[in-house]
């Protein structure tokens, strides 16, 4: 998922455009002309009321302009915007920026005339609502050999990767991200030698990462997620380019035995490798990764335990997700303490065991928390202190703790809000705890009304009794729950529901 801050970041080189020059200067009939051709093709766009013919450019809103009186900046976002950008804006040939993202319809083909825009530094047309760019990108787009900055995000573009756009040398951050782009990544791509950002993610791309790529020393963030890309993962490519620190190619089709490698990347902060086809274990080479703040390898086919020194060293750490494989063991939980911001920690849907430790959350503040769907047991952990602004900050559903359910009760984000029970109202109460951890609600609420019981208690009857201090309830068929004792202690007199240490 990209954070919405990443399209803000996209418009950096754009947004000194936002606070344009006073300049007292006319504009000159044919800049004037081109500008009220774009208007008259916009509809009624805010920004554009103030484009009334024959006033100096200081008066015209989203343009600056040179003292020749030739407009060198155009910027119309945020504004509602629709239409289509037409070949009028190829007579604004002084123009260094132009930046039409966060409109509300701008679509269309692109112009011919764009590729007469020589000096152009920085062009954006991205996150329209509901434009859409009919067709590609076309062959002439590298005629603007001056850009630095490219960004077409989310704007319907389709068709394949224009091989010309090798020849932009310059372009630092190019972001085609979201868009109905096929075919193959194009090997000349290369020759981008001053890309720092390449972000071709969201589209349906197919085929392998060009082994061509590595050519790209300075690239720091390459975001390949969500298309159809196969293959081998490119370990060799990611491990020639120094200066990366950001690695996406989650949802695609890239194989893998072993990611161990990519531990001995010198820059890496962040990895997301989710949902491929990745197999073997977890490495624990990666807990020597010191600039390590994100390892996403949720929805592979991993296996084995997690070992202790994936957690040794990341003082870094701020999320970790190994959701949806198949891991299993105790997870490390003593070590936790070594990454100390860990704010996102998510082990749903595999097959950990064992009890969570009473202090494993002594040193850290996790805003969410998700290990719903194991098998860990033992005491409830005391998760009260937990949560943050996402939904559902903290989900254990689906395991077999025991103890008192209090802590759900204090963090109201746990069970669904719609039709809740009040926490004052009794029996209610426990029912709504106990099927918010995915535990039978057979219990006689009314026989038991002990919190610590009544959340242990197994059976559809009472002559079963409730589970004892170290008693895990396991599923017995159909809504029935039996007990059995946790690991390290025996059931006594045959009764499983009174364990001891073994």
């Amino acid at each position: 998922m990209k954070s919405p801050f990443l399209a803000i970041v996209s418009l950096v080189p754009l947004l000194a455009s936002a606070i344009l020059p006073s300049n007292a200067v006319p504009l000159l009939p044919s800049q004037e002309r081109a500008l009220i051709s774009l208007k008259a093709a916009w509809g009624n766009c805010v920004v554009t009321n103030t484009w009334i013919p024959g006033a100096d450019c200081a008066k015209w809103s989203g343009i600056a302009c040179d003292d020749r009186g030739m407009v060198t900046q155009l910027y119309i976002s945020d504004y509602s915007c629709t239409g289509a950008l037409t070949e009028a804006v190829g007579n604004l040939t002084e123009l260094t920026q132009l930046d039409l993202t966060n409109n509300w319809r701008i679509g269309g083909g692109l112009p011919k005339s764009l590729s007469k825009l020589q000096k152009l530094e920085s062009l954006g047309i991205s996150d329209n609502i509901h434009g859409r760019i009919s067709g590609g990108l076309p062959e002439s787009i590298g005629k603007l050999t001056r850009l630095t900055f490219l960004a077409f995000r989310g704007t319907g573009l389709a068709g394949s990767i224009p091989r010309g756009l090798a020849r932009l040398s310059r372009v630092e951050y190019l972001d085609l991200d979201y868009n109905r782009l096929t075919g193959e990544i194009p090997r000349e791509l290369s020759r981008m030698a001053a890309l720092n950002t390449l972000d071709l993610g969201g589209n349906r791309l197919t085929g392998s990462v060009p082994p061509t790529l590595a050519k790209i020393k300075g690239l720091k963030r390459l975001r390949l997620g969500k298309n159809k890309l196969s293959g081998a993962l490119p370990v060799t490519v990611v491990l020639a380019m120094k200066s990366l620190e950001e690695l996406d190619l989650h949802n695609n089709r890239f194989t893998a035995s072993s990611i161990a490698a990519l531990a001995n990347h010198p820059s890496l902060t962040d990895i997301n490798l989710s949902w491929n086809h990745i197999t073997g274990r977890v490495p624990s080479q990666f807990g020597q990764m010191k600039k390590l703040g994100a390892l996403r390898l949720a929805g592979n086919r991993l296996r084995g335990t997690v070992p202790e020194a994936l957690l040794q060293n990341l003082p870094n750490l701020y999320e970790l997700d190994l959701s949806f494989n198949g891991l299993s063991g105790e997870f490390p939980w003593a070590n936790l303490k070594n990454a100390p911001v860990i704010e996102y920690l998510n082990l749903q849907r595999n097959a950990f065991t064992g009890a969570i430790p009473a202090d494993a959350f002594q040193n850290v503040h996790v805003a969410v928390f998700n290990i719903s769907f194991n098998l860990f047991s033992g005491p409830m952990p005391n998760l009260g202190f937990m949560g943050g602004e996402e939904e559902p900050p903290v989900d254990v559903r689906g395991n077999y703790f025991w103890g008192s359910p209090e802590f759900i009760m204090s963090n109201q984000k746990v069970c669904p809000e719609e039709g809740q029970a009040d926490p004052d109202s009794g029996d209610d109460e426990y029912l709504a705890a106990l099927n918010c951890l995915g535990k039978s609600s057979s219990c006689n609420m009314k026989q038991q009304r002990s919190r610590a019981a009544c959340s242990n208690y197994c059976g559809t009857s009472t002559t079963n009794g409730p589970c004892s201090g170290h008693g895990v309830c396991v599923p017995a068929g159909g809504a029935v729950f039996k007990c059995r004792c946790a690991s390290g202690y025996k059931a006594v007199g045959g009764k499983p529901h009174e364990c001891v240490k073994a």
